[in-house]
């Protein structure tokens, strides 16, 4: 199948989970860090089979180790963010995610990018704080400045976290499936020390039917998005996220219309309108800087 068609596929399959996520977030779970314990569990679980046909990932533990602490502190931060927030507004956030990464590569490990890439990565950063500070009202201000700080709180732990792949000496679907193995410690140690105040038990059972299509539909997604990069790597980071921005806004605004409490999209015309246009301006920069990177 075409690159760009499948580029778009996922990027749709990308925004309909970040509302699938919300709404099992808003209805089914009490708690994010809860969500976060029974995901990454899950995960941890379903990979620790895979640990028989890849036992170099012993090799890398110190790496996985500190990815997987950092992508859990990443995660907390996201599903807090998404929690408190609309989905349309935490992908438009989110796509901040390109500029530090960006930014980490230089300061980690001493990638050098054209003058164009960094023009693309300032209207990117320029956009998420024109998006964060321009709310009516100072009860907005500050419903929109939290989940912001969250989600540069939570890049900026990924990106840590992803980055140490340089120094794993593993392939990226090896380090994934080592990192949610290891990270199985972590979780469970923090979970430990904050057992008394959530509720995973109770957030266990009223979810997991949830958990499983949404880890249904999460599987489908990133099996897309994986065959688009085998067939060409720049394209599909390109397309991708630039398009799964402007799908969330799109499917943001349907929402608003017939299921606003269930994943708390609220606005008239004129602020999807306004929503689309700093949607649109990250997608072109998006998609601009992958290529010019």
């Amino acid at each position: 199948m075409n690159t760009v068609l499948l580029s778009i596929i996922s990027a749709f399959l990308s925004s309909f989970l970040l509302f699938t996520e919300k709404y099992i977030l808003q209805n089914h779970v009490k708690d994010a860090f809860s969500w976060v314990v029974i995901i990454s569990i899950l995960s941890g679980v379903v990979c620790l089979p895979l640990l028989f046909f890849i036992p170099t990932i012993t090799s890398a533990l110190t790496p996985l180790f500190i990815s997987a602490v950092f992508t859990i502190i990443g995660y907390v931060l996201y599903a807090s963010a998404l929690n408190s927030s609309s989905p349309s507004t935490i992908a438009i956030l989110n796509s901040i995610r390109p500029t530090i990464a960006i930014t980490f590569s230089v300061i980690l490990l001493n990638e050098v990018y054209s003058t164009g890439a960094l023009i693309w990565m300032a209207v990117i950063a320029l956009a998420f704080i024109l998006f964060s500070l321009t709310p009516a009202t100072k009860k907005e201000m500050k419903n929109k400045i939290k989940p912001a700080l969250m989600i540069l709180g939570s890049v900026i732990a990924w990106v840590v976290g992803d980055s140490m792949i340089s120094f794993s000496n593993l392939n990226g679907l090896t380090f994934v499936i080592g990192r949610n193995i290891v990270g199985l410690v972590p979780i469970l140690v923090l979970y430990g020390m904050f057992k008394q105040k959530v509720k995973l038990p109770e957030d266990y059972k009223s979810s997991i039917k949830y958990v499983v299509i949404f880890g249904a539909l999460a599987l489908v997604t990133f099996s897309t998005f994986f065959q688009a990069l085998s067939q060409s790597f720049a394209i599909t980071n390109a397309v991708a996220p630039s398009m799964t921005v402007l799908f969330s806004v799109i499917l943001g605004f349907i929402a608003s219309k017939k299921f606003s409490k269930h994943v708390q999209e609220k606005g008239d015309i004129r602020t999807y309108a306004y929503k689309t246009a700093i949607a649109l301006i990250m997608a072109i920069a998006v998609y601009n800087l992958y290529f010019l990177a």
